[in-house]
């Protein structure tokens, strides 16, 4: 069973319960998981992801890789950067994730790269907002089960090999 599915069908605690989950259709989430996936790949290169890059903050999202992000840790210092740290990190540790807030999702990504991920999912900007903020959670979650960062190589094909296995 695949993640998306595990969410939709309550296979992570009880997401589809979840007013918020419910809230966003299916078929955005299916089309937003490809994005977030390669969101929190960094296929920039060997040690990539060793130091997040200063610019990984504010750098716009480049379509189609939409990896300039620095990865999954450069997602989680934007988080940081912008006073959400706290909440990120819940999605990385062992126990319940707090819920993300749409606002918080284009606080953090802000309006360019908001547009650039709606535009390359091929959904609405609202509603990605509120797919990411379904789906970043439960992603980041299902990617750290250790409860720390895994290695940037281990995190990459497990990325990878989720990958080949989504429905073209």
């Amino acid at each position: 069973m695949g993640l998306l599915d595990q969410l939709l069908g309550g296979g992570v605690g009880d997401a589809a319960k979840d007013p918020q989950v419910a809230a966003v259709p299916e078929a955005v989430l299916r089309r937003l998981l490809p994005v977030v996936l390669g969101l929190l790949a960094d296929r920039r290169g060997p040690g990539a992801a060793a130091v997040v890059p200063p610019g990984a903050v504010q750098a716009p999202v480049a379509a189609p890789a939409l990896g300039d992000l620095g990865g999954l840790a450069g997602l989680l210092a934007r988080f940081s950067r912008h006073g959400h740290g706290p909440l990120a990190s819940s999605w990385v540790r062992r126990g319940a994730n707090e819920a993300l807030a749409p606002e918080i999702v284009a606080e953090v990504l802000g309006a360019q790269e908001l547009a650039a991920i709606a535009a390359h999912a091929g959904v609405g900007e609202e509603e990605a907002r509120h797919g990411l903020a379904v789906l970043l959670p439960a992603v980041v979650d299902h990617f750290t089960p250790t409860g720390e960062l895994p290695a940037r190589a281990e995190l990459l094909t497990r990325l990878t090999d989720y990958e080949k296995r989504l429905p073209r």
